[in-house]
């Protein structure tokens, strides 16, 4: 969970899919737009193409920080909070840094 963040207030946004691709860019998939995400100044990007949000191509940052920037982006744009479910895909992710990741995202409250 993002450090600081109360949920209490916030809903929630299922995250459907995360993605590492060969470039080393982390995408994130909810089925909801996040067109103006770039708002938040943090180089996240929208890709209306793949509908999915994008991070910025640091290679001196992690995966895990790269989603952490997509998550904090999205809470200071649109008041919301990316979780996970049973049914997230993390296929495209290598299982080394698949706990990581996972552990950044609350899991949805059923």
């Amino acid at each position: 969970m993002t450090s600081g963040t109360s949920r209490s207030w916030m809903p929630d946004v299922p995250v459907t899919r995360v993605s590492i691709d060969d470039s080393e860019r982390l995408w994130v998939e909810t089925g909801k737009s996040f067109d103006f995400v770039y708002k938040a100044a943090t180089g996240v990007e929208w890709d209306p193409a793949r509908r999915a949000l994008v991070s910025p191509l640091h290679r001196e940052l992690t995966p895990a920080a790269r989603l952490q920037l997509i998550c904090d982006a999205v809470r200071s744009e649109y008041g919301v909070m990316l979780v996970r479910n049973d049914e997230t895909d993390w296929s495209a992710v290598p299982a080394a840094q698949q706990f990581m990741l996972r552990r950044l995202l609350p899991v949805q409250p059923r």
